[in-house]
């Protein structure tokens, strides 16, 4: 799932999300869409909870999103994560978050950048002990043995090594 580009991008992040883990990603792809493998420990919790998964994003520069900003610093970044949880031992139950994130950030230089925003998240669990990985639920129904919770969160993240400040969007010539 690691896409790997001579030139492209190779970073190293470090990120906590609202549901109290703290997770180490690698990040590769070109410049403006990436792959991502996360590995994470909820610092949160009174047990060993884990979690691995994987996502897709999408890097733009601010003024893409928002017209009336402009700035080679500031960028956009939408994720799409699914990130498999276990406790203590590994399990195959189902135990998963889907996660949409919209992230604004400040790239420092060609090796540094911080971010954060809100998150839009869905976790489809079999594992009952599951329901304290979040503060709080909009809806959790209950539908063929799993529980499923909804809850809009936030992720705060700092990125290390390649990155580039990106064109805008708009500049791209695509001819067909």
């Amino acid at each position: 799932f690691l896409s790997l580009y001579g030139n492209g991008r190779k970073n190293f992040d470090v990120r906590y999300s609202d549901a109290g883990f703290t997770d180490i990603g690698i990040t590769t792809g070109t410049h403006r869409v990436y792959n991502m493998a996360i590995l994470g420990y909820n610092t949160s919790l009174d047990r060993n909870v884990y979690r691995f998964g994987i996502g897709v994003g999408l890097e733009k520069n601010i003024n893409d999103s928002f017209r009336k900003i402009e700035s080679d610093q500031l960028f956009v970044n939408q994720e799409f994560t699914v990130l498999h949880h276990f406790e203590e031992n590994w399990s195959k139950q189902t135990n998963l978050i889907f996660a949409y994130k919209y992230m604004i950030g400040n790239r420092f230089n060609s090796g540094l950048s911080i971010y954060g925003g809100p998150s839009y998240n869905i976790q489809v669990s079999r594992v009952n002990t599951a329901n304290d990985y979040t503060w709080y639920s909009l809806w959790s129904p209950e539908w063929n043995g799993r529980q499923y919770r909804m809850w809009v969160g936030f992720t705060f993240g700092i990125r290390f090594f390649k990155q580039k400040n990106l064109p805008l969007i708009d500049d791209y010539i695509f001819e067909f």
